[in-house]
């Protein structure tokens, strides 16, 4: 029998109760490393559920007020790398100016 995605809701509620313990998501991620979940189909459905069980909490993550200051100090640092390179393309036109 495959397991189809949503098929199982009793399944998903335990991957969920596992996931929300103090041991979270790992601790799912260490059961597969141990093969606890030894029929393939399970196995295929238990990885497409925490890829997307990751994905939708580190969107919510993103949606805090830290999620927030860690967005905009990555522009910020994206900001910097840019001005940096308009800076060396700057110096070198300016470097070949210089010659004539």
């Amino acid at each position: 029998m495959k397991m189809e995605e949503g098929m199982n809701p009793a399944f998903d509620k335990q991957l969920l109760a596992l996931g929300s313990t103090r041991a979270g998501l790992e601790h799912i991620q260490n059961m597969l490393d141990r093969g606890d979940f030894p029929v393939p189909a399970e196995r295929e459905y238990v990885v497409r559920w925490l890829a997307r069980e990751r994905k939708k909490r580190h969107k919510a993550y993103l949606q805090t007020a830290e999620g927030s200051a860690i967005r905009q100090a990555n522009s910020a640092a994206w900001a910097v790398w840019i001005s940096c390179a308009a800076l060396a393309v700057s110096l070198l036109a300016l470097w070949r100016t210089w010659d004539r």
